[in-house]
């Protein structure tokens, strides 16, 4: 929030992005999470109290921070109706991560954090600025040359199903500034046998596809055989609450003695790697 004596300046500095925000706060879908509010000369930040936190929060818990299929299942369903209702309005996210997905206390998924959207003017149009965090970065965002549309979005939700299935996201022991050299010149990442389902490992790689032409839509993939299997209610996402509550009562102390991964440290920091080559997001 600001008071009017700061209005003019504080506006100035969300000019840049209020008009995804705006967009996304007209999107009529219960799966995103609004915030943009003003009353009179006031813009205030109001947002839906999400209990459990983020994914990657709730993940601490889990054995070797790993999630359970039937849970990713339902998290991943509920993320492809944000994403349907983003993309046909022409947002791309650009920074979806299981830290920006929030758990409500009755289990509801929100996608937030749109600080780095960005709204395409038409189904044709591409963006070419290098932004987001490196790891869930598709091959064409992480280009010298960046020029990508909605379905960067599609790799990165591929790359959060990755994150919640193995606990991190690939290449999560490097730099995160050798991460975006090494992306566009490595094969896509694939799951292992012991790290899911057939479904599971086929959704991910349709996600995962080098070109972005060959990655289906969000309505497409929840299309798929996959998605299509899960008819349990989000209420069962509140076993992962119950867990995590457990996890920090008994101390919250980590599986492993290692230090935190570079990758890590940035989210606990909420730092988000941006490099842009172009004066406009």
């Amino acid at each position: 929030m600001t008071n009017g004596s700061n209005f003019k300046g504080f506006w100035y500095f969300v000019l840049g992005d209020v008009e995804p925000v705006i967009e996304i706060n007209n999107i009529q879908s219960n799966d995103i999470y609004k915030r943009l509010k003003t009353y009179g000369v006031e813009m205030w930040i109001v947002m839906e109290y999400a209990q459990g936190g983020s994914v990657r929060t709730l993940m601490k818990a889990c054995p070797k921070n790993i999630v359970h299929e039937r849970y990713i299942l339902i998290i991943t369903r509920e993320l492809l109706l944000a994403l349907s209702s983003l993309h046909k309005a022409g947002v791309i996210h650009r920074d979806i991560k299981a830290a920006n997905v929030l758990i409500t206390a009755t289990g509801k998924v929100m996608l937030c954090d749109f600080g780095v959207s960005a709204l395409l003017v038409t189904n044709q149009s591409k963006r070419n600025t290098l932004i987001g965090t490196p790891y869930w970065m598709a091959p064409e965002v992480a280009q010298p040359v960046p020029n990508y549309d909605t379905k960067a979005d599609i790799w990165s939700l591929g790359i959060t199903l990755y994150e919640m299935a193995t606990g991190s996201p690939p290449h999560s022991n490097l730099d995160g500034f050798k991460v975006v050299q090494l992306i566009p010149k490595t094969k896509p990442p694939r799951l292992a046998e012991s790290e899911g389902s057939k479904d599971l490992r086929e959704f991910v790689a349709a996600c995962l596809k080098e070109s972005p032409v060959e990655r289906p839509s969000a309505d497409e993939l929840s299309r798929s055989k996959w998605i299509k299997s899960s008819k349990a209610s989000v209420s069962v996402l509140k076993e992962l609450l119950v867990q995590y509550d457990a996890w920090m009562q008994a101390g919250g102390t980590r599986a492993s003695i290692a230090g935190n991964l570079p990758w890590e440290n940035e989210e606990e920091e909420y730092v988000t790697f941006i490099l842009t080559f172009c004066n406009r997001l």
